[in-house]
């Protein structure tokens, strides 16, 4: 259980990792964006739009590089979740139908176990 809660508390700081990186590119992307709009004069004075462009197209790479990675890492967070609530959700229907088969429990007994387990997930 306490590795269970290590690894997503890991997952979670990589992803905030990622999506600070994504973050402070995309902020990049745009300030560059903004400054070639800025001096678009300048620019054009010294015949820089190539060397603009590509800055920029730098900037965006880097971007979605970046939203890759923290799509991915959130990707792996939502299956391992979802892999966790299944295992729980399966070993508690397990249980329920154990007992619906010793005759503790009645068939809408395991009914009602199902119903509040898809009402939580």
């Amino acid at each position: 259980v306490v590795d269970g809660i290590m690894t997503v508390g890991d997952f979670v700081l990589v992803n905030t990792k990622f999506r600070r990186i994504m973050n402070e590119l995309d902020n990049e992307s745009n300030n560059k964006a903004i400054d070639s709009l800025i001096n678009f004069e300048t620019v054009k004075y010294f015949s820089n739009e190539h060397h603009e462009v590509s800055r920029y197209g730098n900037a965006i790479q880097g971007y979605t590089k970046a939203a890759i990675k923290s799509q991915n890492s959130m990707m792996l967070l939502n299956v391992g979740q979802a892999f966790i609530i299944a295992l729980g959700v399966g070993g508690v229907m397990l249980l329920a139908g154990k007992e619906v088969v010793d005759g503790i429990m009645t068939v809408g007994d395991f009914v009602l176990v199902n119903t509040y387990l898809l009402q939580l997930y």
